[in-house]
């Protein structure tokens, strides 16, 4: 069953208008999440050094065609998501960031039975350069989840609001 576990005052923000796939998840989230991943499936080159992952998969790797090992996280780009949302699906174990969407992508995370998801109420993302951007993103943003660690993941950020 899906659960909107609770609206949290952390997050991502963006350039404001839209047109920045660079925006990167806020090192407090991870560190209440208190997981760590084996993969970050849709990485900047370099990585980001607060997301705690074995392994980063960048443009040059193609993530969306390299193999998937493991727990996932994926903070794919936004403007992609009807290719990255499938995928992670399929490999249903991780936790992925996503904006709210009309799109089919959005309906078949929505309705699968397995996933559970976090409402982030008005996140703020990084820039490139480690500071923050001043403007929100103008929708609702999730984290979703699948697998049990996952799952508990989000039950501490929810629960440390």
């Amino acid at each position: 069953m899906v659960e909107h576990i609770a609206r949290l005052g952390i997050g991502r923000s963006f350039n404001g208008q839209g047109k920045n796939d660079e925006c990167f998840t806020p090192p407090e989230i991870f560190k209440t999440l208190g997981i760590e991943f084996d993969l970050d499936v849709a990485s900047p080159i370099g990585g980001v050094s607060w997301i705690p992952c074995k392994r980063y998969l960048t443009i040059e790797d193609d993530g969306l065609t390299a193999e998937w090992n493991g727990r996932v996280w994926m903070n794919p780009p936004f403007s992609k998501l009807s290719k990255w949302a499938p995928r992670f699906q399929k490999h249903a174990n991780g936790i992925a960031l996503v904006p709210t969407s009309n799109g089919k992508w959005m309906r078949q995370l929505f309705e699968d039975q397995s996933a559970r998801w976090l409402m982030l109420d008005r996140p703020r993302f990084i820039k490139s350069d480690g500071s923050r951007y001043e403007r929100y993103l103008p929708t609702v943003t999730y984290l979703v989840a699948y697998g049990e660690e996952c799952h508990q993941a989000l039950n501490r950020l929810g629960n440390a609001r």
